[in-house]
């Protein structure tokens, strides 16, 4: 009986059981796949990518989620690994001749977005004032300047040991504590204590702002600047233009 058992996982080794992970793989795989090669019209027709950088938080996704569902009418959003969109563009030479100038910027934690050359100077606005709010972490440099805004809390009156550490003006006010006046509490690009992280957990602070940042465009297999003009033109500068060159007729 134990030879037979033996024998059995023998068998079982053998046997190339595919993994969880790659079992996922090849279902993002095949999702992303249908979903390049159905927008491949809106390549042909002179489509724009973005590649986008999406920070490694909770916020960073929230972020992009509201990008999708804010641009889903006008753009495509894929969220997925640089391994598997190189596989998916080798596989049509089509896909991988646009697609190969923008790979080199695809690093991290990033996003591809497609759209159309009508919609990006909506797309790029959208990108650019979609923020999402997160805590603090401790020993990151600060985005920007932290502030504590003034106003009464919800702590308890023996809640005061992070205050002292970060001579933060309070009162006592209807049994809670109350803040005197607003207090920058790290500076941009100072490093962020560990008492500053205390705070905003106790007080359910999110007050560092995130967002998704464009890291290069590219269009018809060639990459546009960022800062290009051509990125911010508009309906009316069109008609403008085109009433210009009339009248020089």
């Amino acid at each position: 009986m134990d030879q037979q058992q033996r024998q059995l996982r023998l068998k079982q080794k053998k046997q190339k059981v595919p993994r969880l992970d790659r079992c996922k793989n090849d279902q993002k795989l095949l999702k992303l796949r249908k979903l390049l090669v159905d927008t491949l019209p809106l390549w042909r027709e002179g489509g724009v990518l973005f590649a986008l950088f999406v920070p490694e938080s909770a916020a960073g996704e929230d972020c992009i989620r509201r990008i999708r569902l804010s641009l889903r009418s006008c753009a495509v959003v894929l969220r997925a690994k640089l391994s598997l969109l190189k596989v998916v563009a080798k596989e049509n030479v089509e896909l991988d001749r646009l697609m190969s100038p923008l790979l080199p910027y695809l690093k991290g934690q990033c996003a591809v977005l497609l759209t159309a050359i009508p919609y990006v100077p909506n797309v790029i606005n959208i990108i650019r004032t979609t923020e999402s709010q997160r805590y603090p972490i401790e020993g990151e440099k600060a985005p920007h300047d932290i502030v504590i805004p003034a106003g009464l809390t919800g702590m308890d009156p023996t809640k005061t040991c992070f205050l002292g550490a970060l001579n933060i003006a309070s009162k006592i006010s209807r049994g809670k504590i109350e803040f005197i006046q607003s207090v920058t509490v790290t500076k941009q690009h100072q490093r962020v204590s560990k008492s500053v992280v205390g705070l905003h957990h106790n007080l359910g602070l999110k007050s560092v702002n995130e967002s998704v940042s464009i890291l290069a465009v590219c269009t018809d297999g060639h990459v546009l600047p960022t800062n290009s003009a051509l990125l911010h033109i508009t309906d009316a500068d069109i008609l403008h233009g085109a009433i210009q060159a009339i009248e020089l007729l």
